[in-house]
């Protein structure tokens, strides 16, 4: 499994660029770092080079907690939008985002179809949001 997807898997004109693998590999067990955080570069240059990047990684890898972070960094930390297929999974996302990260909930948006809340008194850094807010706002 790579942590992008196979060329045959994307439309045209998409590229590919294959991540470590980390299923396995011993040197994380005890590490302080996601798996992910390997090939930072990587994702990076690709947020730089692209204007749409998909990461695909095994569970746990950090790509819902380390990808946004690359992405604000990249783009003067201009919101980030956060997509889950639940409710459970965002909500999960903006209490780790605090308790793992230690962001400043009021700079965290939640928004699905539990939590509705659509007024900010601060600057929003992350917004996490279910597939149904997405295509309700496109």
């Amino acid at each position: 499994m790579a942590l992008v997807w196979r060329s045959h898997e994307l439309p045209p004109g998409c590229s590919v660029q294959a991540l470590h693998h980390s299923e396995g590999d011993s040197s994380l067990a005890l590490g302080k770092y996601l798996p992910i955080e390997r090939d930072s570069w990587k994702i990076k240059t690709a947020i730089r080079e692209h204007t749409v990047v998909a990461i695909k990684a095994e569970t746990a890898s950090g790509k819902t907690m380390k990808g946004p972070q690359y992405l604000s960094e990249e783009v003067n930390h201009a919101p980030v939008l956060i997509v889950q297929k639940s409710c459970l999974a965002a909500d999960m996302v903006v209490s780790s985002l605090v308790e793992g990260f230690g962001l400043d909930r009021r700079h965290l948006h939640l928004r699905t179809g539990l939590y509705d809340a659509e007024s900010f008194e601060h600057w929003t850094w992350y917004s996490s949001i279910t597939y149904g807010i997405l295509w309700e706002w496109l």
